[in-house]
């Protein structure tokens, strides 16, 4: 399912503005914020396709985005950073949500802070001057 955006974000983020696309895919992710309400097998199926669409259509815009604001020659270098940090980020967030299950004996935190955490990278990225 998270292959599927691919294309289309691409052509989106090539006929239009990068951080306008970036804007509406980090807006999609805060849907984090509805999976602890999910009671239901259907409920869950629907969460996995609109997360799922939105999984990997964020790429095509962060690296015409680095593109732009780094440079074509630096797009390498600066996006393999950008990776980097993801994936610390990523490792902090794994052990922050068992910490967080550990505590609470759920996840409902850990995925409240998801959400939260992608309303935060929303707002950052309405301040990307291009």
């Amino acid at each position: 399912m998270s292959l599927a955006p691919f294309y289309p974000a691409g052509s989106a983020t090539a006929s239009a503005n990068a951080g306008r696309w970036q804007f509406i895919t980090c807006f999609v992710g805060a849907t984090l914020l509805l999976l602890p309400y999910v009671e239901s097998t259907g409920q869950l199926m629907a969460f996995s396709v609109v997360y799922g669409l939105n999984w990997l259509s964020t790429i095509p815009a962060t690296s015409a985005l680095t593109a732009d604001l780094f440079g074509k020659q630096n797009v390498g270098v600066v996006f393999g950073w950008i990776c980097f940090a993801h994936q610390v980020g990523a490792a902090i967030a794994s052990y922050g949500a068992g910490y967080l299950h550990s505590i609470a004996g759920n996840y409902t935190l850990a995925f409240i802070a998801s959400g939260l955490f992608a309303f935060v990278a929303t707002g950052l990225v309405v301040f990307i001057k291009e």
